[in-house]
């Protein structure tokens, strides 16, 4: 679901999905129906979710600062920051990278809960060093920030991985082993443990009366499902790791001129060919590319008189350099925009015959051993990937068209690596138990 930005913090862009206003809605209700009611002798129901909504937003505001401090720390470690979101379970900092050590994986992960932390710790402070005559109100507010932040910071910090204390426990196996794949299956184990755990006790809280049940066991799927994805994500980076782009390329690319028309495309290209996507070239260069979404948005009246350059897709992403890394290339698809001419495509079989001939040990296999499965199957049926190559007076360059469309036939960029934590995942359940910071 995608984002709706509201601003930057420390050059970061900050964005929120329209989901996240469900779960400040709830908060809202609850905090303002049960608990600022019991601890505020008398006060008006206006004031009391007045003060929901405060707690609510004050919650958020920690959760994107505990976001920010994992962003800063990868940052510093030159991986690049997409964005933070704030969503319906908590926050998620998009990263486009990953730590290349167990150490800066240890300090991805402990940024966040140092942050939760001193948000906690300064709460709690305040919460002490009230005097007696301060307002209920003023005491309730900072009790609640006191007691959420702590019981965030405890549950974020359970090994349950991909949670923080998940990866934190990665990192340590990682240093131990020697061996991020199966540290990382080992801590992706132990998350989905947890998972389960979450799912079975919120079934049962949730039987037993207790609705913030259904949060936690829907907090137990999300992380069964993240930690496999990771999982699927590292042996993917894994099996390419060291695989030059322009290994995949089959050669001659089939390229559509630009000054071709669209109906001419399809009789000549789309129809015969059965591609998802050409090269457009333009005095032998290619300038972008056209795919089935571009010419339909043309009407069919007008097909014969447009020509294909002016439909074509012209992202200066498309463009990499064909000696680029595939693991990274999956991540990290953006590259300055040359203007390569087009002389090959890679499609799905290349990338399969390459991964045959590792797992199986064929020639110009790279050495390392087999996965379990084939990586790309891993990807969306509506995925497609193709690679351009191209050829310029200095150096060479690839065009690579990465389309990945949802169901609704939209084009949309690879969705960056996610999240090194997922905070605020607690909160449904906290909210919805109205747990009493002074029980």
């Amino acid at each position: 679901m995608s984002s709706v930005r509201i601003g930057r913090l420390a050059g970061i862009p900050i964005g929120v999905q329209p989901l996240w206003l469900l779960i400040v809605a709830l908060i809202t209700w609850t905090l303002g129906a049960v608990y600022y009611p019991d601890e505020v002798d008398g006060i008006a129901p206006a004031a009391a979710y007045a003060l929901g909504l405060l707690s609510a937003l004050l919650l958020f505001a920690s959760i994107l600062l505990h976001e920010l401090g994992h962003a800063l720390v990868a940052r510093r470690h030159g991986v690049e920051i997409e964005e933070i979101d704030l969503w319906l379970l908590g926050g998620v900092a998009r990263m486009a990278g990953h730590p290349q050590t167990a150490g800066a994986e240890l300090r991805f992960a402990l940024a966040g809960p140092a942050v939760t932390l001193a948000i906690a710790a300064l709460f709690v402070a305040i919460d002490l060093l009230l005097p007696a005559s301060a307002p209920a109100a003023l005491v309730a507010v900072v009790a609640y920030q006191a007691f959420v932040n702590l019981a965030i910071l405890i549950f974020n910090l359970l090994p349950a991985f991909p949670l923080d204390g998940g990866r934190v426990a990665r990192a340590l196996l990682w240093g131990r082993l020697g061996d991020v794949e199966r540290a990382t299956g080992i801590a992706a184990a132990v998350g989905r443990g947890f998972g389960l755990l979450m799912i079975g006790g919120g079934v049962f809280a949730a039987l037993s009366g207790a609705g913030g049940g259904l949060w936690l066991a829907a907090v137990g799927v999300f992380v069964i499902l993240a930690a496999g994805a990771e999982q699927r994500g590292l042996r993917i980076r894994v099996a390419f790791t060291g695989r030059e782009a322009g290994r995949l390329m089959t050669a001659p690319a089939i390229s559509i001129p630009a000054e071709t028309s669209v109906e001419r495309a399809i009789e000549d290209y789309l129809v015969r060919h059965r591609h998802p996507a050409f090269p457009v070239t333009e005095g032998g260069r290619a300038i972008g590319l056209i795919d089935q979404v571009a010419i339909e948005r043309v009407p069919a009246a007008n097909r014969a008189a447009t020509a294909v350059g002016a439909v074509a897709v012209r992202d200066p992403d498309l463009l990499i350099d064909e000696r680029q890394d595939v693991a990274e290339l999956l991540e990290r698809p953006r590259l300055p925009p040359p203007r390569p001419r087009c002389r090959g495509v890679a499609r799905r079989t290349a990338r399969n015959r390459l991964d045959h001939r590792r797992r199986t040990g064929a020639a110009g296999a790279r050495p390392g051993g087999a996965v379990e499965t084939t990586p790309w199957q891993r990807f969306s049926s509506h995925s497609e990937t193709n690679l351009c190559r191209a050829q310029s007076s200095r150096s060479t360059e690839i065009s690579k068209i990465a389309r990945k469309a949802s169901p609704g036939g939209r084009m949309r960029r690879s969705e960056p690596p996610v999240s090194r934590a997922l905070v605020g995942a607690v909160i449904g359940s906290i909210a919805t138990a109205s747990v009493s910071p002074g029980a």
